[in-house]
């Protein structure tokens, strides 16, 4: 199973490597360095205006797969009214080493490193509770770490929201093969098999299709990691490929989760925040899991012009939308 997901594991949302930088304005509060979490120095990047704001929590996709490289792009204003921040995960981004023990890439374990981001986060800038936001693989983090920990947050935002990952690979093969069978060739028609036998969808194809981002193309997407303010020079390729192989014991791990039987109760507000053409995490089980959820508040946002990547697709919505919920 493992071999067989690794020959088809595409890099996921990933482009080609960055070389540029840029300026970006001033902020009050700006660090970008590692800290040592659960045994592992694991680097964070901290973005705001003003210490007495809310606490947004990010947690990336992948996994393995950083989202630093975007940040001054998703959240340029949302840092006049929260302290963003980002986190490469355990073996993700700039947190990668080979030497972190293979045995601890597991769920449970990045359940605990959140919990200590958290408590980090808490401490440092006196909170009593921090707003948390899992995008894709970091949504089922997410979500399993209000879970355990409701007390420790406000909210749960869940972007690209992961609620069965089999049903939504199968959700997400059967729209490409309708796709390439209007508009594709036989070459890639070809991989429909491979895709139903793997139960994985080619991320390459969902990409070409507009069901990965739909409202920018992948050129811009490659420019707005270029013009990073934060390492662009260390965020290649390769990094990334270590990332995604090294938390290749995730993915297998992550193709269990069923949260209809596991989480069908949360103890705190959450928001789904959905992407009209979302073909990585398609939408139609999300709702169905909405529908069943019980929680204190639950809303759905749905982001009309974009796929997974709303919060580049249509980054100020996206940041209007938090704001809201923190108001």
């Amino acid at each position: 199973m493992l071999t067989g997901i690794r020959k088809i594991l595409p890099l996921f949302l990933l482009f080609f490597p960055l070389c540029a930088n840029s300026s970006d304005k001033k902020l009050k509060i700006e660090i970008f360095e590692p800290i040592e979490i659960n045994g592992i120095k694991q680097w964070v990047l901290i973005r705001g205006n003003d210490e007495s704001k809310p606490v947004l929590l990010y947690l990336h996709g992948g996994p393995g797969q950083s989202l630093i490289p975007f940040a001054y792009k998703a959240t340029d204003k949302l840092v006049n009214d929260f302290i963003v921040v980002y986190w490469d995960q355990r073996g993700a981004g700039l947190s990668f080493d080979e030497k972190i023990p293979e045995k601890t890439m597991t769920i449970d374990q990045f359940i605990e490193d959140t919990k200590s981001v958290t408590e980090f986060l808490k401490n440092k800038f006196k909170k009593e509770k921090i707003y948390l936001l899992g995008h894709s693989w970091g949504s089922t983090l997410g979500t399993l770490v209000v879970q355990k920990y409701p007390e420790d947050y406000y909210a749960y935002i869940g972007v690209g929201q992961v609620v069965n990952s089999m049903e939504q690979e199968r959700a997400g093969i059967n729209w490409l093969k309708s796709k390439i069978e209007k508009e594709g060739n036989r070459e890639e028609l070809n991989m429909i098999p491979t895709m139903k036998s793997h139960n994985f969808a080619n991320r390459d194809l969902l990409r070409k299709y507009g069901g990965a981002v739909h409202n920018i193309s992948n050129d811009e997407v490659v420019m707005i990691m270029k013009n990073s303010p934060y390492s662009p020079e260390k965020y290649t390729n390769d990094l990334y490929r270590d990332g995604l192989y090294f938390a290749m014991n995730l993915h297998v791990q992550v193709r269990k989760i069923d949260f209809f039987k596991t989480v069908p109760e949360l103890k705190i507000p959450v928001y789904f925040f959905l992407g009209k053409y979302d073909y990585v995490t398609p939408t139609e089980p999300v709702v169905r899991y909405f529908n069943m959820l019980k929680c204190p508040k639950k809303k759905i946002i749905w982001f009309d012009k974009s796929a997974h990547r709303m919060d580049i697709e249509e980054p100020d919505k996206f940041q209007q939308e938090i704001l809201k919920i923190a108001k």
